[in-house]
C-alpha cells in the first residue's frame, strides 16, 4: 500500500494527469499470497490518493459537467449509422469465443 501511495505522489508531483498516473503505477511484486490484489484493484488506491492530495479535478475539462450516459449512447449509434453497424464494429474489435453467436443479439 505504501509503495502504491509513494509512486502516485511522485507522479502527481511531476504534474501528470490522473489517467497517466493510473496506468503507470504498478503494485510491488510479491510472493506472499496475502499481499496480492485480490479483492481490490490498485487503481482504486491511486485514484483515492490523487483525490486526497490533488483534489477532485483531473484537469480534463469535459469531466466538469459530463453529458448523461444515454446522450453518449445515442451519439455513438448516430455516428455508427445504426445498431447493426455498431454491433458489427464491436464484434470486430473483440470477437466472442463462440464465433457466429453474439451476446449482443437477442
Amino acid at each position: 500500500l505504501n509503495d502504491i501511495c509513494q509512486q502516485t505522489l511522485r507522479l502527481l508531483n511531476r504534474n501528470l494527469p490522473l489517467n497517466e498516473i493510473v496506468h503507470s503505477v504498478q503494485p510491488p511484486k510479491t510472493t506472499k499470497p496475502f499481499l496480492r490484489p485480490v479483492y481490490d484493484d490498485p487503481s482504486f488506491i491511486v485514484r483515492n490518493v490523487y483525490r486526497l492530495y490533488g483534489g477532485w479535478y483531473t484537469g480534463y475539462t469535459p469531466e466538469l459537467h459530463p453529458a448523461p450516459h444515454h446522450h453518449h449512447g445515442a451519439d455513438l449509434l448516430r455516428l455508427a449509422k445504426g445498431v447493426k453497424p455498431f454491433i458489427a464494429h464491436i464484434e470486430a474489435l473483440a470477437p466472442l469465443p463462440h464465433a457466429g453467436k453474439s451476446a449482443l443479439r437477442r
